[in-house]
């Protein structure tokens, strides 16, 4: 099924009860595929770990065997071939909806949303917690022609190095 996070309007307060729904996703481990079909999650995270095209796909195919729960695809942050690879995956699996989590100012950003556009897929534009970088990769995605419901922002684990005050007005900066 389709996962509807985020949102353009604000951001989630634990502290305001609303109809805000979480959504949780969990990476997948290849060494101990246990039943993830059955987990509480609602979406599934795998890394692709090579280089051919070809090689991923089959990846995909096995994990979709396995579960279909929305997809999270990490690749190996090449900026030679992760576009490659994710036209590829994007246009065996068109229309899957899956999120490509490669999206970067040195990954071909403007390819990736090219196949994501073409195929139906979505593109999480991944940036440093830098508003003048994130806005700039972001217009790129949309020049590529991406809807703006189909990216998803992450400026990776800034919380953590920044503080809460900070990552929010950053992140409402950037938005």
């Amino acid at each position: 099924g389709d996962i509807e996070i985020g949102g353009e309007s604000r951001f989630y307060r634990f502290e305001e009860k609303d109809n805000f729904k979480l959504a949780f996703a969990l990476a997948y481990d290849e060494k101990n595929p246990e039943s993830i079909e059955d987990k509480d999650v609602d979406a599934v995270a795998i890394t692709i770990k090579c280089e051919n095209p070809e090689e991923e796909i089959k990846h995909v195919e096995d994990y979709r065997q396995k579960c279909k729960k929305p997809l999270i695809i990490y690749t190996p942050d090449n900026p030679d071939t992760d576009h490659i690879i994710i036209a590829a995956i994007a246009r065996k699996f068109q229309g899957k909806g899956f999120l490509f989590c490669s999206a970067t100012a040195k990954n071909k950003a403007m390819d990736i949303a090219k196949s994501a556009v073409k195929y139906g897929h979505n593109v999480n534009a991944y940036t440093t917690l830098d508003p003048g970088g994130a806005i700039s990769l972001n217009k790129d995605l949309l020049k590529a022609g991406l809807n703006p419901e189909r990216i998803v922002i992450d400026p990776l684990t800034s919380l953590i190095g920044y503080g809460v005050e900070y990552t929010i007005s950053a992140m409402e900066r950037i938005r």
